[in-house]
């Protein structure tokens, strides 16, 4: 399914992926996407990420809570949202404008992991990481070394700290300084796995 509340972006995405996917629906407001996942089964969603009302990533979660299985891919031109995306346990994350070979890509990352769905390891592995998801715990995070997004465990993190004359936070994870542009408050109630002391 595509979600996209401009109806431009909508056909767009619906023509780049014509004759690499089967689009079972495509929907200008979120909260019917959404509601119409049930009825449809897709195996993924293609979401916009602003959007009035309800954003992509509130609709991710909506439609993990109804349907753990489905694949998420995020379609926006808001390339600093990717951080935030594969917190999430996004599937890929693609900047407008787009072109149809890089969704090609997409959609073949999207098969090979329908391919192992039926096994019972992806099974339990799809759980764990759909409840961490629902409780808004990640098991990981996106934080940024030098203009490289890397996902670090947070039960890898040593420490952080802000300094007083920056805006950003100073992560310290396996002995390598990576940076976050959080509140710092937000920052250690997101990470906060009893391991760390204030």
């Amino acid at each position: 399914v595509l979600v996209d509340d401009e109806l431009s972006c909508l056909e767009d995405l619906s023509l780049a992926l014509k004759g690499t996917a089967n689009i079972l629906g495509k929907f200008t407001n979120p909260l019917e996407a959404v509601e119409k996942i049930r009825e449809l089964q897709p195996s993924a969603a293609f979401l916009d990420i602003e959007m009035p009302g309800i954003d992509g990533f509130a609709t991710a979660y909506e439609m993990l809570a109804i349907s753990p299985d489905i694949g998420i891919v995020f379609v926006t031109a808001h390339g600093e949202c990717a951080l935030k995306a594969f917190e999430i346990d996004a599937d890929d994350f693609v900047v407008k404008p787009f072109c149809p070979e890089r969704l090609a890509i997409t959609v073949q990352r999207l098969e090979k992991k329908l391919q192992f769905r039926n096994s019972s390891e992806t099974e339990n592995l799809r759980g764990a990481i759909h409840r961490q998801i629902v409780r808004n715990k990640p098991v990981r995070i996106g934080l940024w070394q030098d203009d490289h997004l890397v996902l670090i465990k947070i039960s890898d993190i040593a420490c952080c700290f802000m300094q007083k004359a920056q805006r950003r936070i100073t992560v310290i994870a396996n002995e390598t300084a990576y940076h976050c542009n959080d509140n710092f408050n937000d920052f250690l109630e997101k990470i906060n796995n009893g391991q760390l002391l204030r």
